[in-house]
């Protein structure tokens, strides 16, 4: 007995492969498609979301005074000068804060907390919000900074 077996025409096989190549020809155009769309879309959520952080934009930056540091001994001069000013470069190139000029300093400049009269500082000219302040004792083999930064 003979099983018959369906008759499958040649040109099936034509056929199946057109489909596939229409769709992928098809989806090749959907798919960069949803990318530009997806693309535009976070764009747009990116800008949306942005949000700019920095220094000098336009917020009015903490005043900080650097008083001249004290040395404790003639042999520290030299030191407590030096140091006094890397501290206030320093503070300056931060570019956060608004290092007060010496020349607007009062006569009187604490080197320990009990010295510090604050209202002398804050009030104009000086208008700190902060004072730094400090001395230097220096021996032969180190020299020792004690400094303090205070604020109201």
């Amino acid at each position: 007995m003979k099983h018959a077996t369906p008759a499958q025409p040649s040109n099936l096989k034509f056929t199946e492969e057109i489909v596939s190549l229409r769709l992928r020809c098809i989806s090749l155009p959907a798919l960069l498609l949803v990318c530009i769309f997806a693309a535009a879309s976070t764009t747009r959520a990116q800008q949306r979301d942005w949000f700019r952080t920095g220094t000098g934009l336009g917020v009015e930056k903490p005043r900080v005074a650097v008083a001249e540091f004290a040395p404790k001994a003639d042999g520290a001069k030299s030191h407590a000068a030096l140091f006094g000013q890397v501290v206030r470069d320093d503070l300056s190139f931060s570019g956060i804060l608004d290092v007060v000029s010496p020349s607007f300093y009062p006569t009187a400049q604490p080197s320990v907390p009990s010295e510090l009269r604050y209202i002398t500082w804050s009030d104009p000219p000086v208008n700190a919000h902060f004072v730094a302040f400090g001395n230097v004792t220096e021996t032969a083999s180190e020299v020792a900074i004690q400094a303090w930064f205070y604020d109201d």
